[in-house]
């Protein structure tokens, strides 16, 4: 079969932290339109979907370039849906109508400053490593996770034992690096066998800091602006 590429970009009008922050104007334009002319203007996917239940992000998705092919249902639009079930979703309704796919993509509105060049990077790497199965975009941590302390009964403790790496230099640590949730890429096949955006044969792609930025909370939104507005002086 030919190779195709899907891009899921989920995206629920529901949000407890930040209310509608997927159409949220974010320097000057929806905060989901960056996601979607990243995923457009790299030339990675063959088709680019949002999946959402909302009529106003639907009609926002569709001024920006991506296709909303059905609305999804709302059982998978709660608070406690998953986003694995939503990308199954999208593929069954494919499948119904006899279109394949071998390659899959789902990035996440939340991450607004992961560029088409990021996408582009990632694909290449993924494409070029004929084991890979998964690629995840990843960062450094703000914070060494070796330096995490937990409140127990009133007082601070290192979260991590006598033996972990509390206290060493930073040089003696392993480095780690932690899922920024710009994008995953997995081949099609792998992941309806596993149903994980992590599987066994998972690749990273590197991303810097001031391109991982993950939108949760107002303080998250206000920081990313900053970075956008940055980007046009």
């Amino acid at each position: 079969m030919e190779p195709r590429s899907l891009c899921v970009i989920p995206a629920r009008g529901g949000s407890k932290r930040l209310e509608r922050k997927n159409v949220k104007p974010l320097a000057g334009k929806p905060m989901i339109a960056y996601t979607i002319e990243a995923a457009l203007d790299s030339g990675v996917f063959d088709t680019v979907i949002v999946s959402t239940e909302d009529e106003e992000i639907a009609t926002v998705s569709e001024e920006y370039g991506a296709t909303v092919p059905f609305e999804r249902p709302a059982e998978l639009a709660s608070d406690t849906a998953q986003v694995v079930d939503v990308v199954d979703h999208a593929l069954e309704y494919y499948d119904e109508r006899g279109e394949e796919f071998t390659e899959l993509g789902a990035l996440l509105p939340t991450s607004p400053l992961r560029s088409a060049t990021d996408l582009r990077g990632a694909a290449d790497r993924f494409r070029d490593h004929e084991e890979a199965e998964f690629l995840m975009c990843v960062t450094e941590y703000q914070f060494s996770p070796f330096e995490a302390l937990v409140e127990r009964d009133g007082w601070l403790e290192e979260y991590w034992d006598e033996d972990s790496f509390y206290g060493t230099r930073s040089q003696e640590r392993p480095d780690l690096v932690v899922d920024n949730g710009a994008a995953y890429l997995m081949d099609v096949e792998a992941y309806r066998r596993e149903r994980i955006f992590y599987g066994e044969k998972l690749i990273p792609h590197y991303m810097p800091p001031e391109r991982s930025v993950d939108v949760d909370e107002r303080f998250d939104f206000e920081f990313a602006e900053f970075l956008l507005e940055r980007r046009t002086e």
